[in-house]
């Protein structure tokens, strides 16, 4: 499947109701994207799927390490950056989470030889990712 941004992935995933998912999946008009998935994604007239509070970070460090794995120019971007990432504000919890994301996936991306594997293993441990999901290039 293709989805238009992240933010239209971790919305979509949420719900338990697979045309629903859809219907948020197919939200693409360029103009308030972002706000109308959104909406759509916060959205409780469908229930969301049972275990979410235990995957939303794993879904949406899914969503960043595909767009940084899959877009040149955005991992270089990132790649180039170096120390603390502060991200976008949102609530205090997700401001960390996203940074953290950030930061972890910045990580796994560098070549071997500049890698940090201790702050990897740091970072995604605080994350509650598991070992076997990585970015791939």
């Amino acid at each position: 499947k293709e989805w238009v941004s992240c933010e239209q992935y971790f919305q979509a995933v949420k719900f338990a109701d697979e045309a629903y998912s859809e219907q948020i999946r197919q939200e693409t008009a360029p103009s308030g994207h972002g706000m109308r998935v959104w909406q759509m994604g916060n959205s409780r007239a469908h229930r969301l799927r049972p275990d979410w509070e235990d995957v939303k970070v794993r879904m949406m460090y899914r969503a960043n390490a595909a767009k940084f794995s899959q877009n040149e120019d955005l991992r270089a971007e990132l790649l180039a950056t170096t120390g603390e990432i502060r991200a976008a504000m949102s609530t205090d919890q997700w401001q960390r989470w996203n940074s953290q994301i950030l930061e972890c996936i910045r990580e796994e991306l560098r070549p071997g030889d500049a890698r940090d594997e201790a702050k990897v293993a740091s970072l995604r441990q605080a994350l509650g990712l598991p070992d076997d999901e990585r970015p791939s290039l």
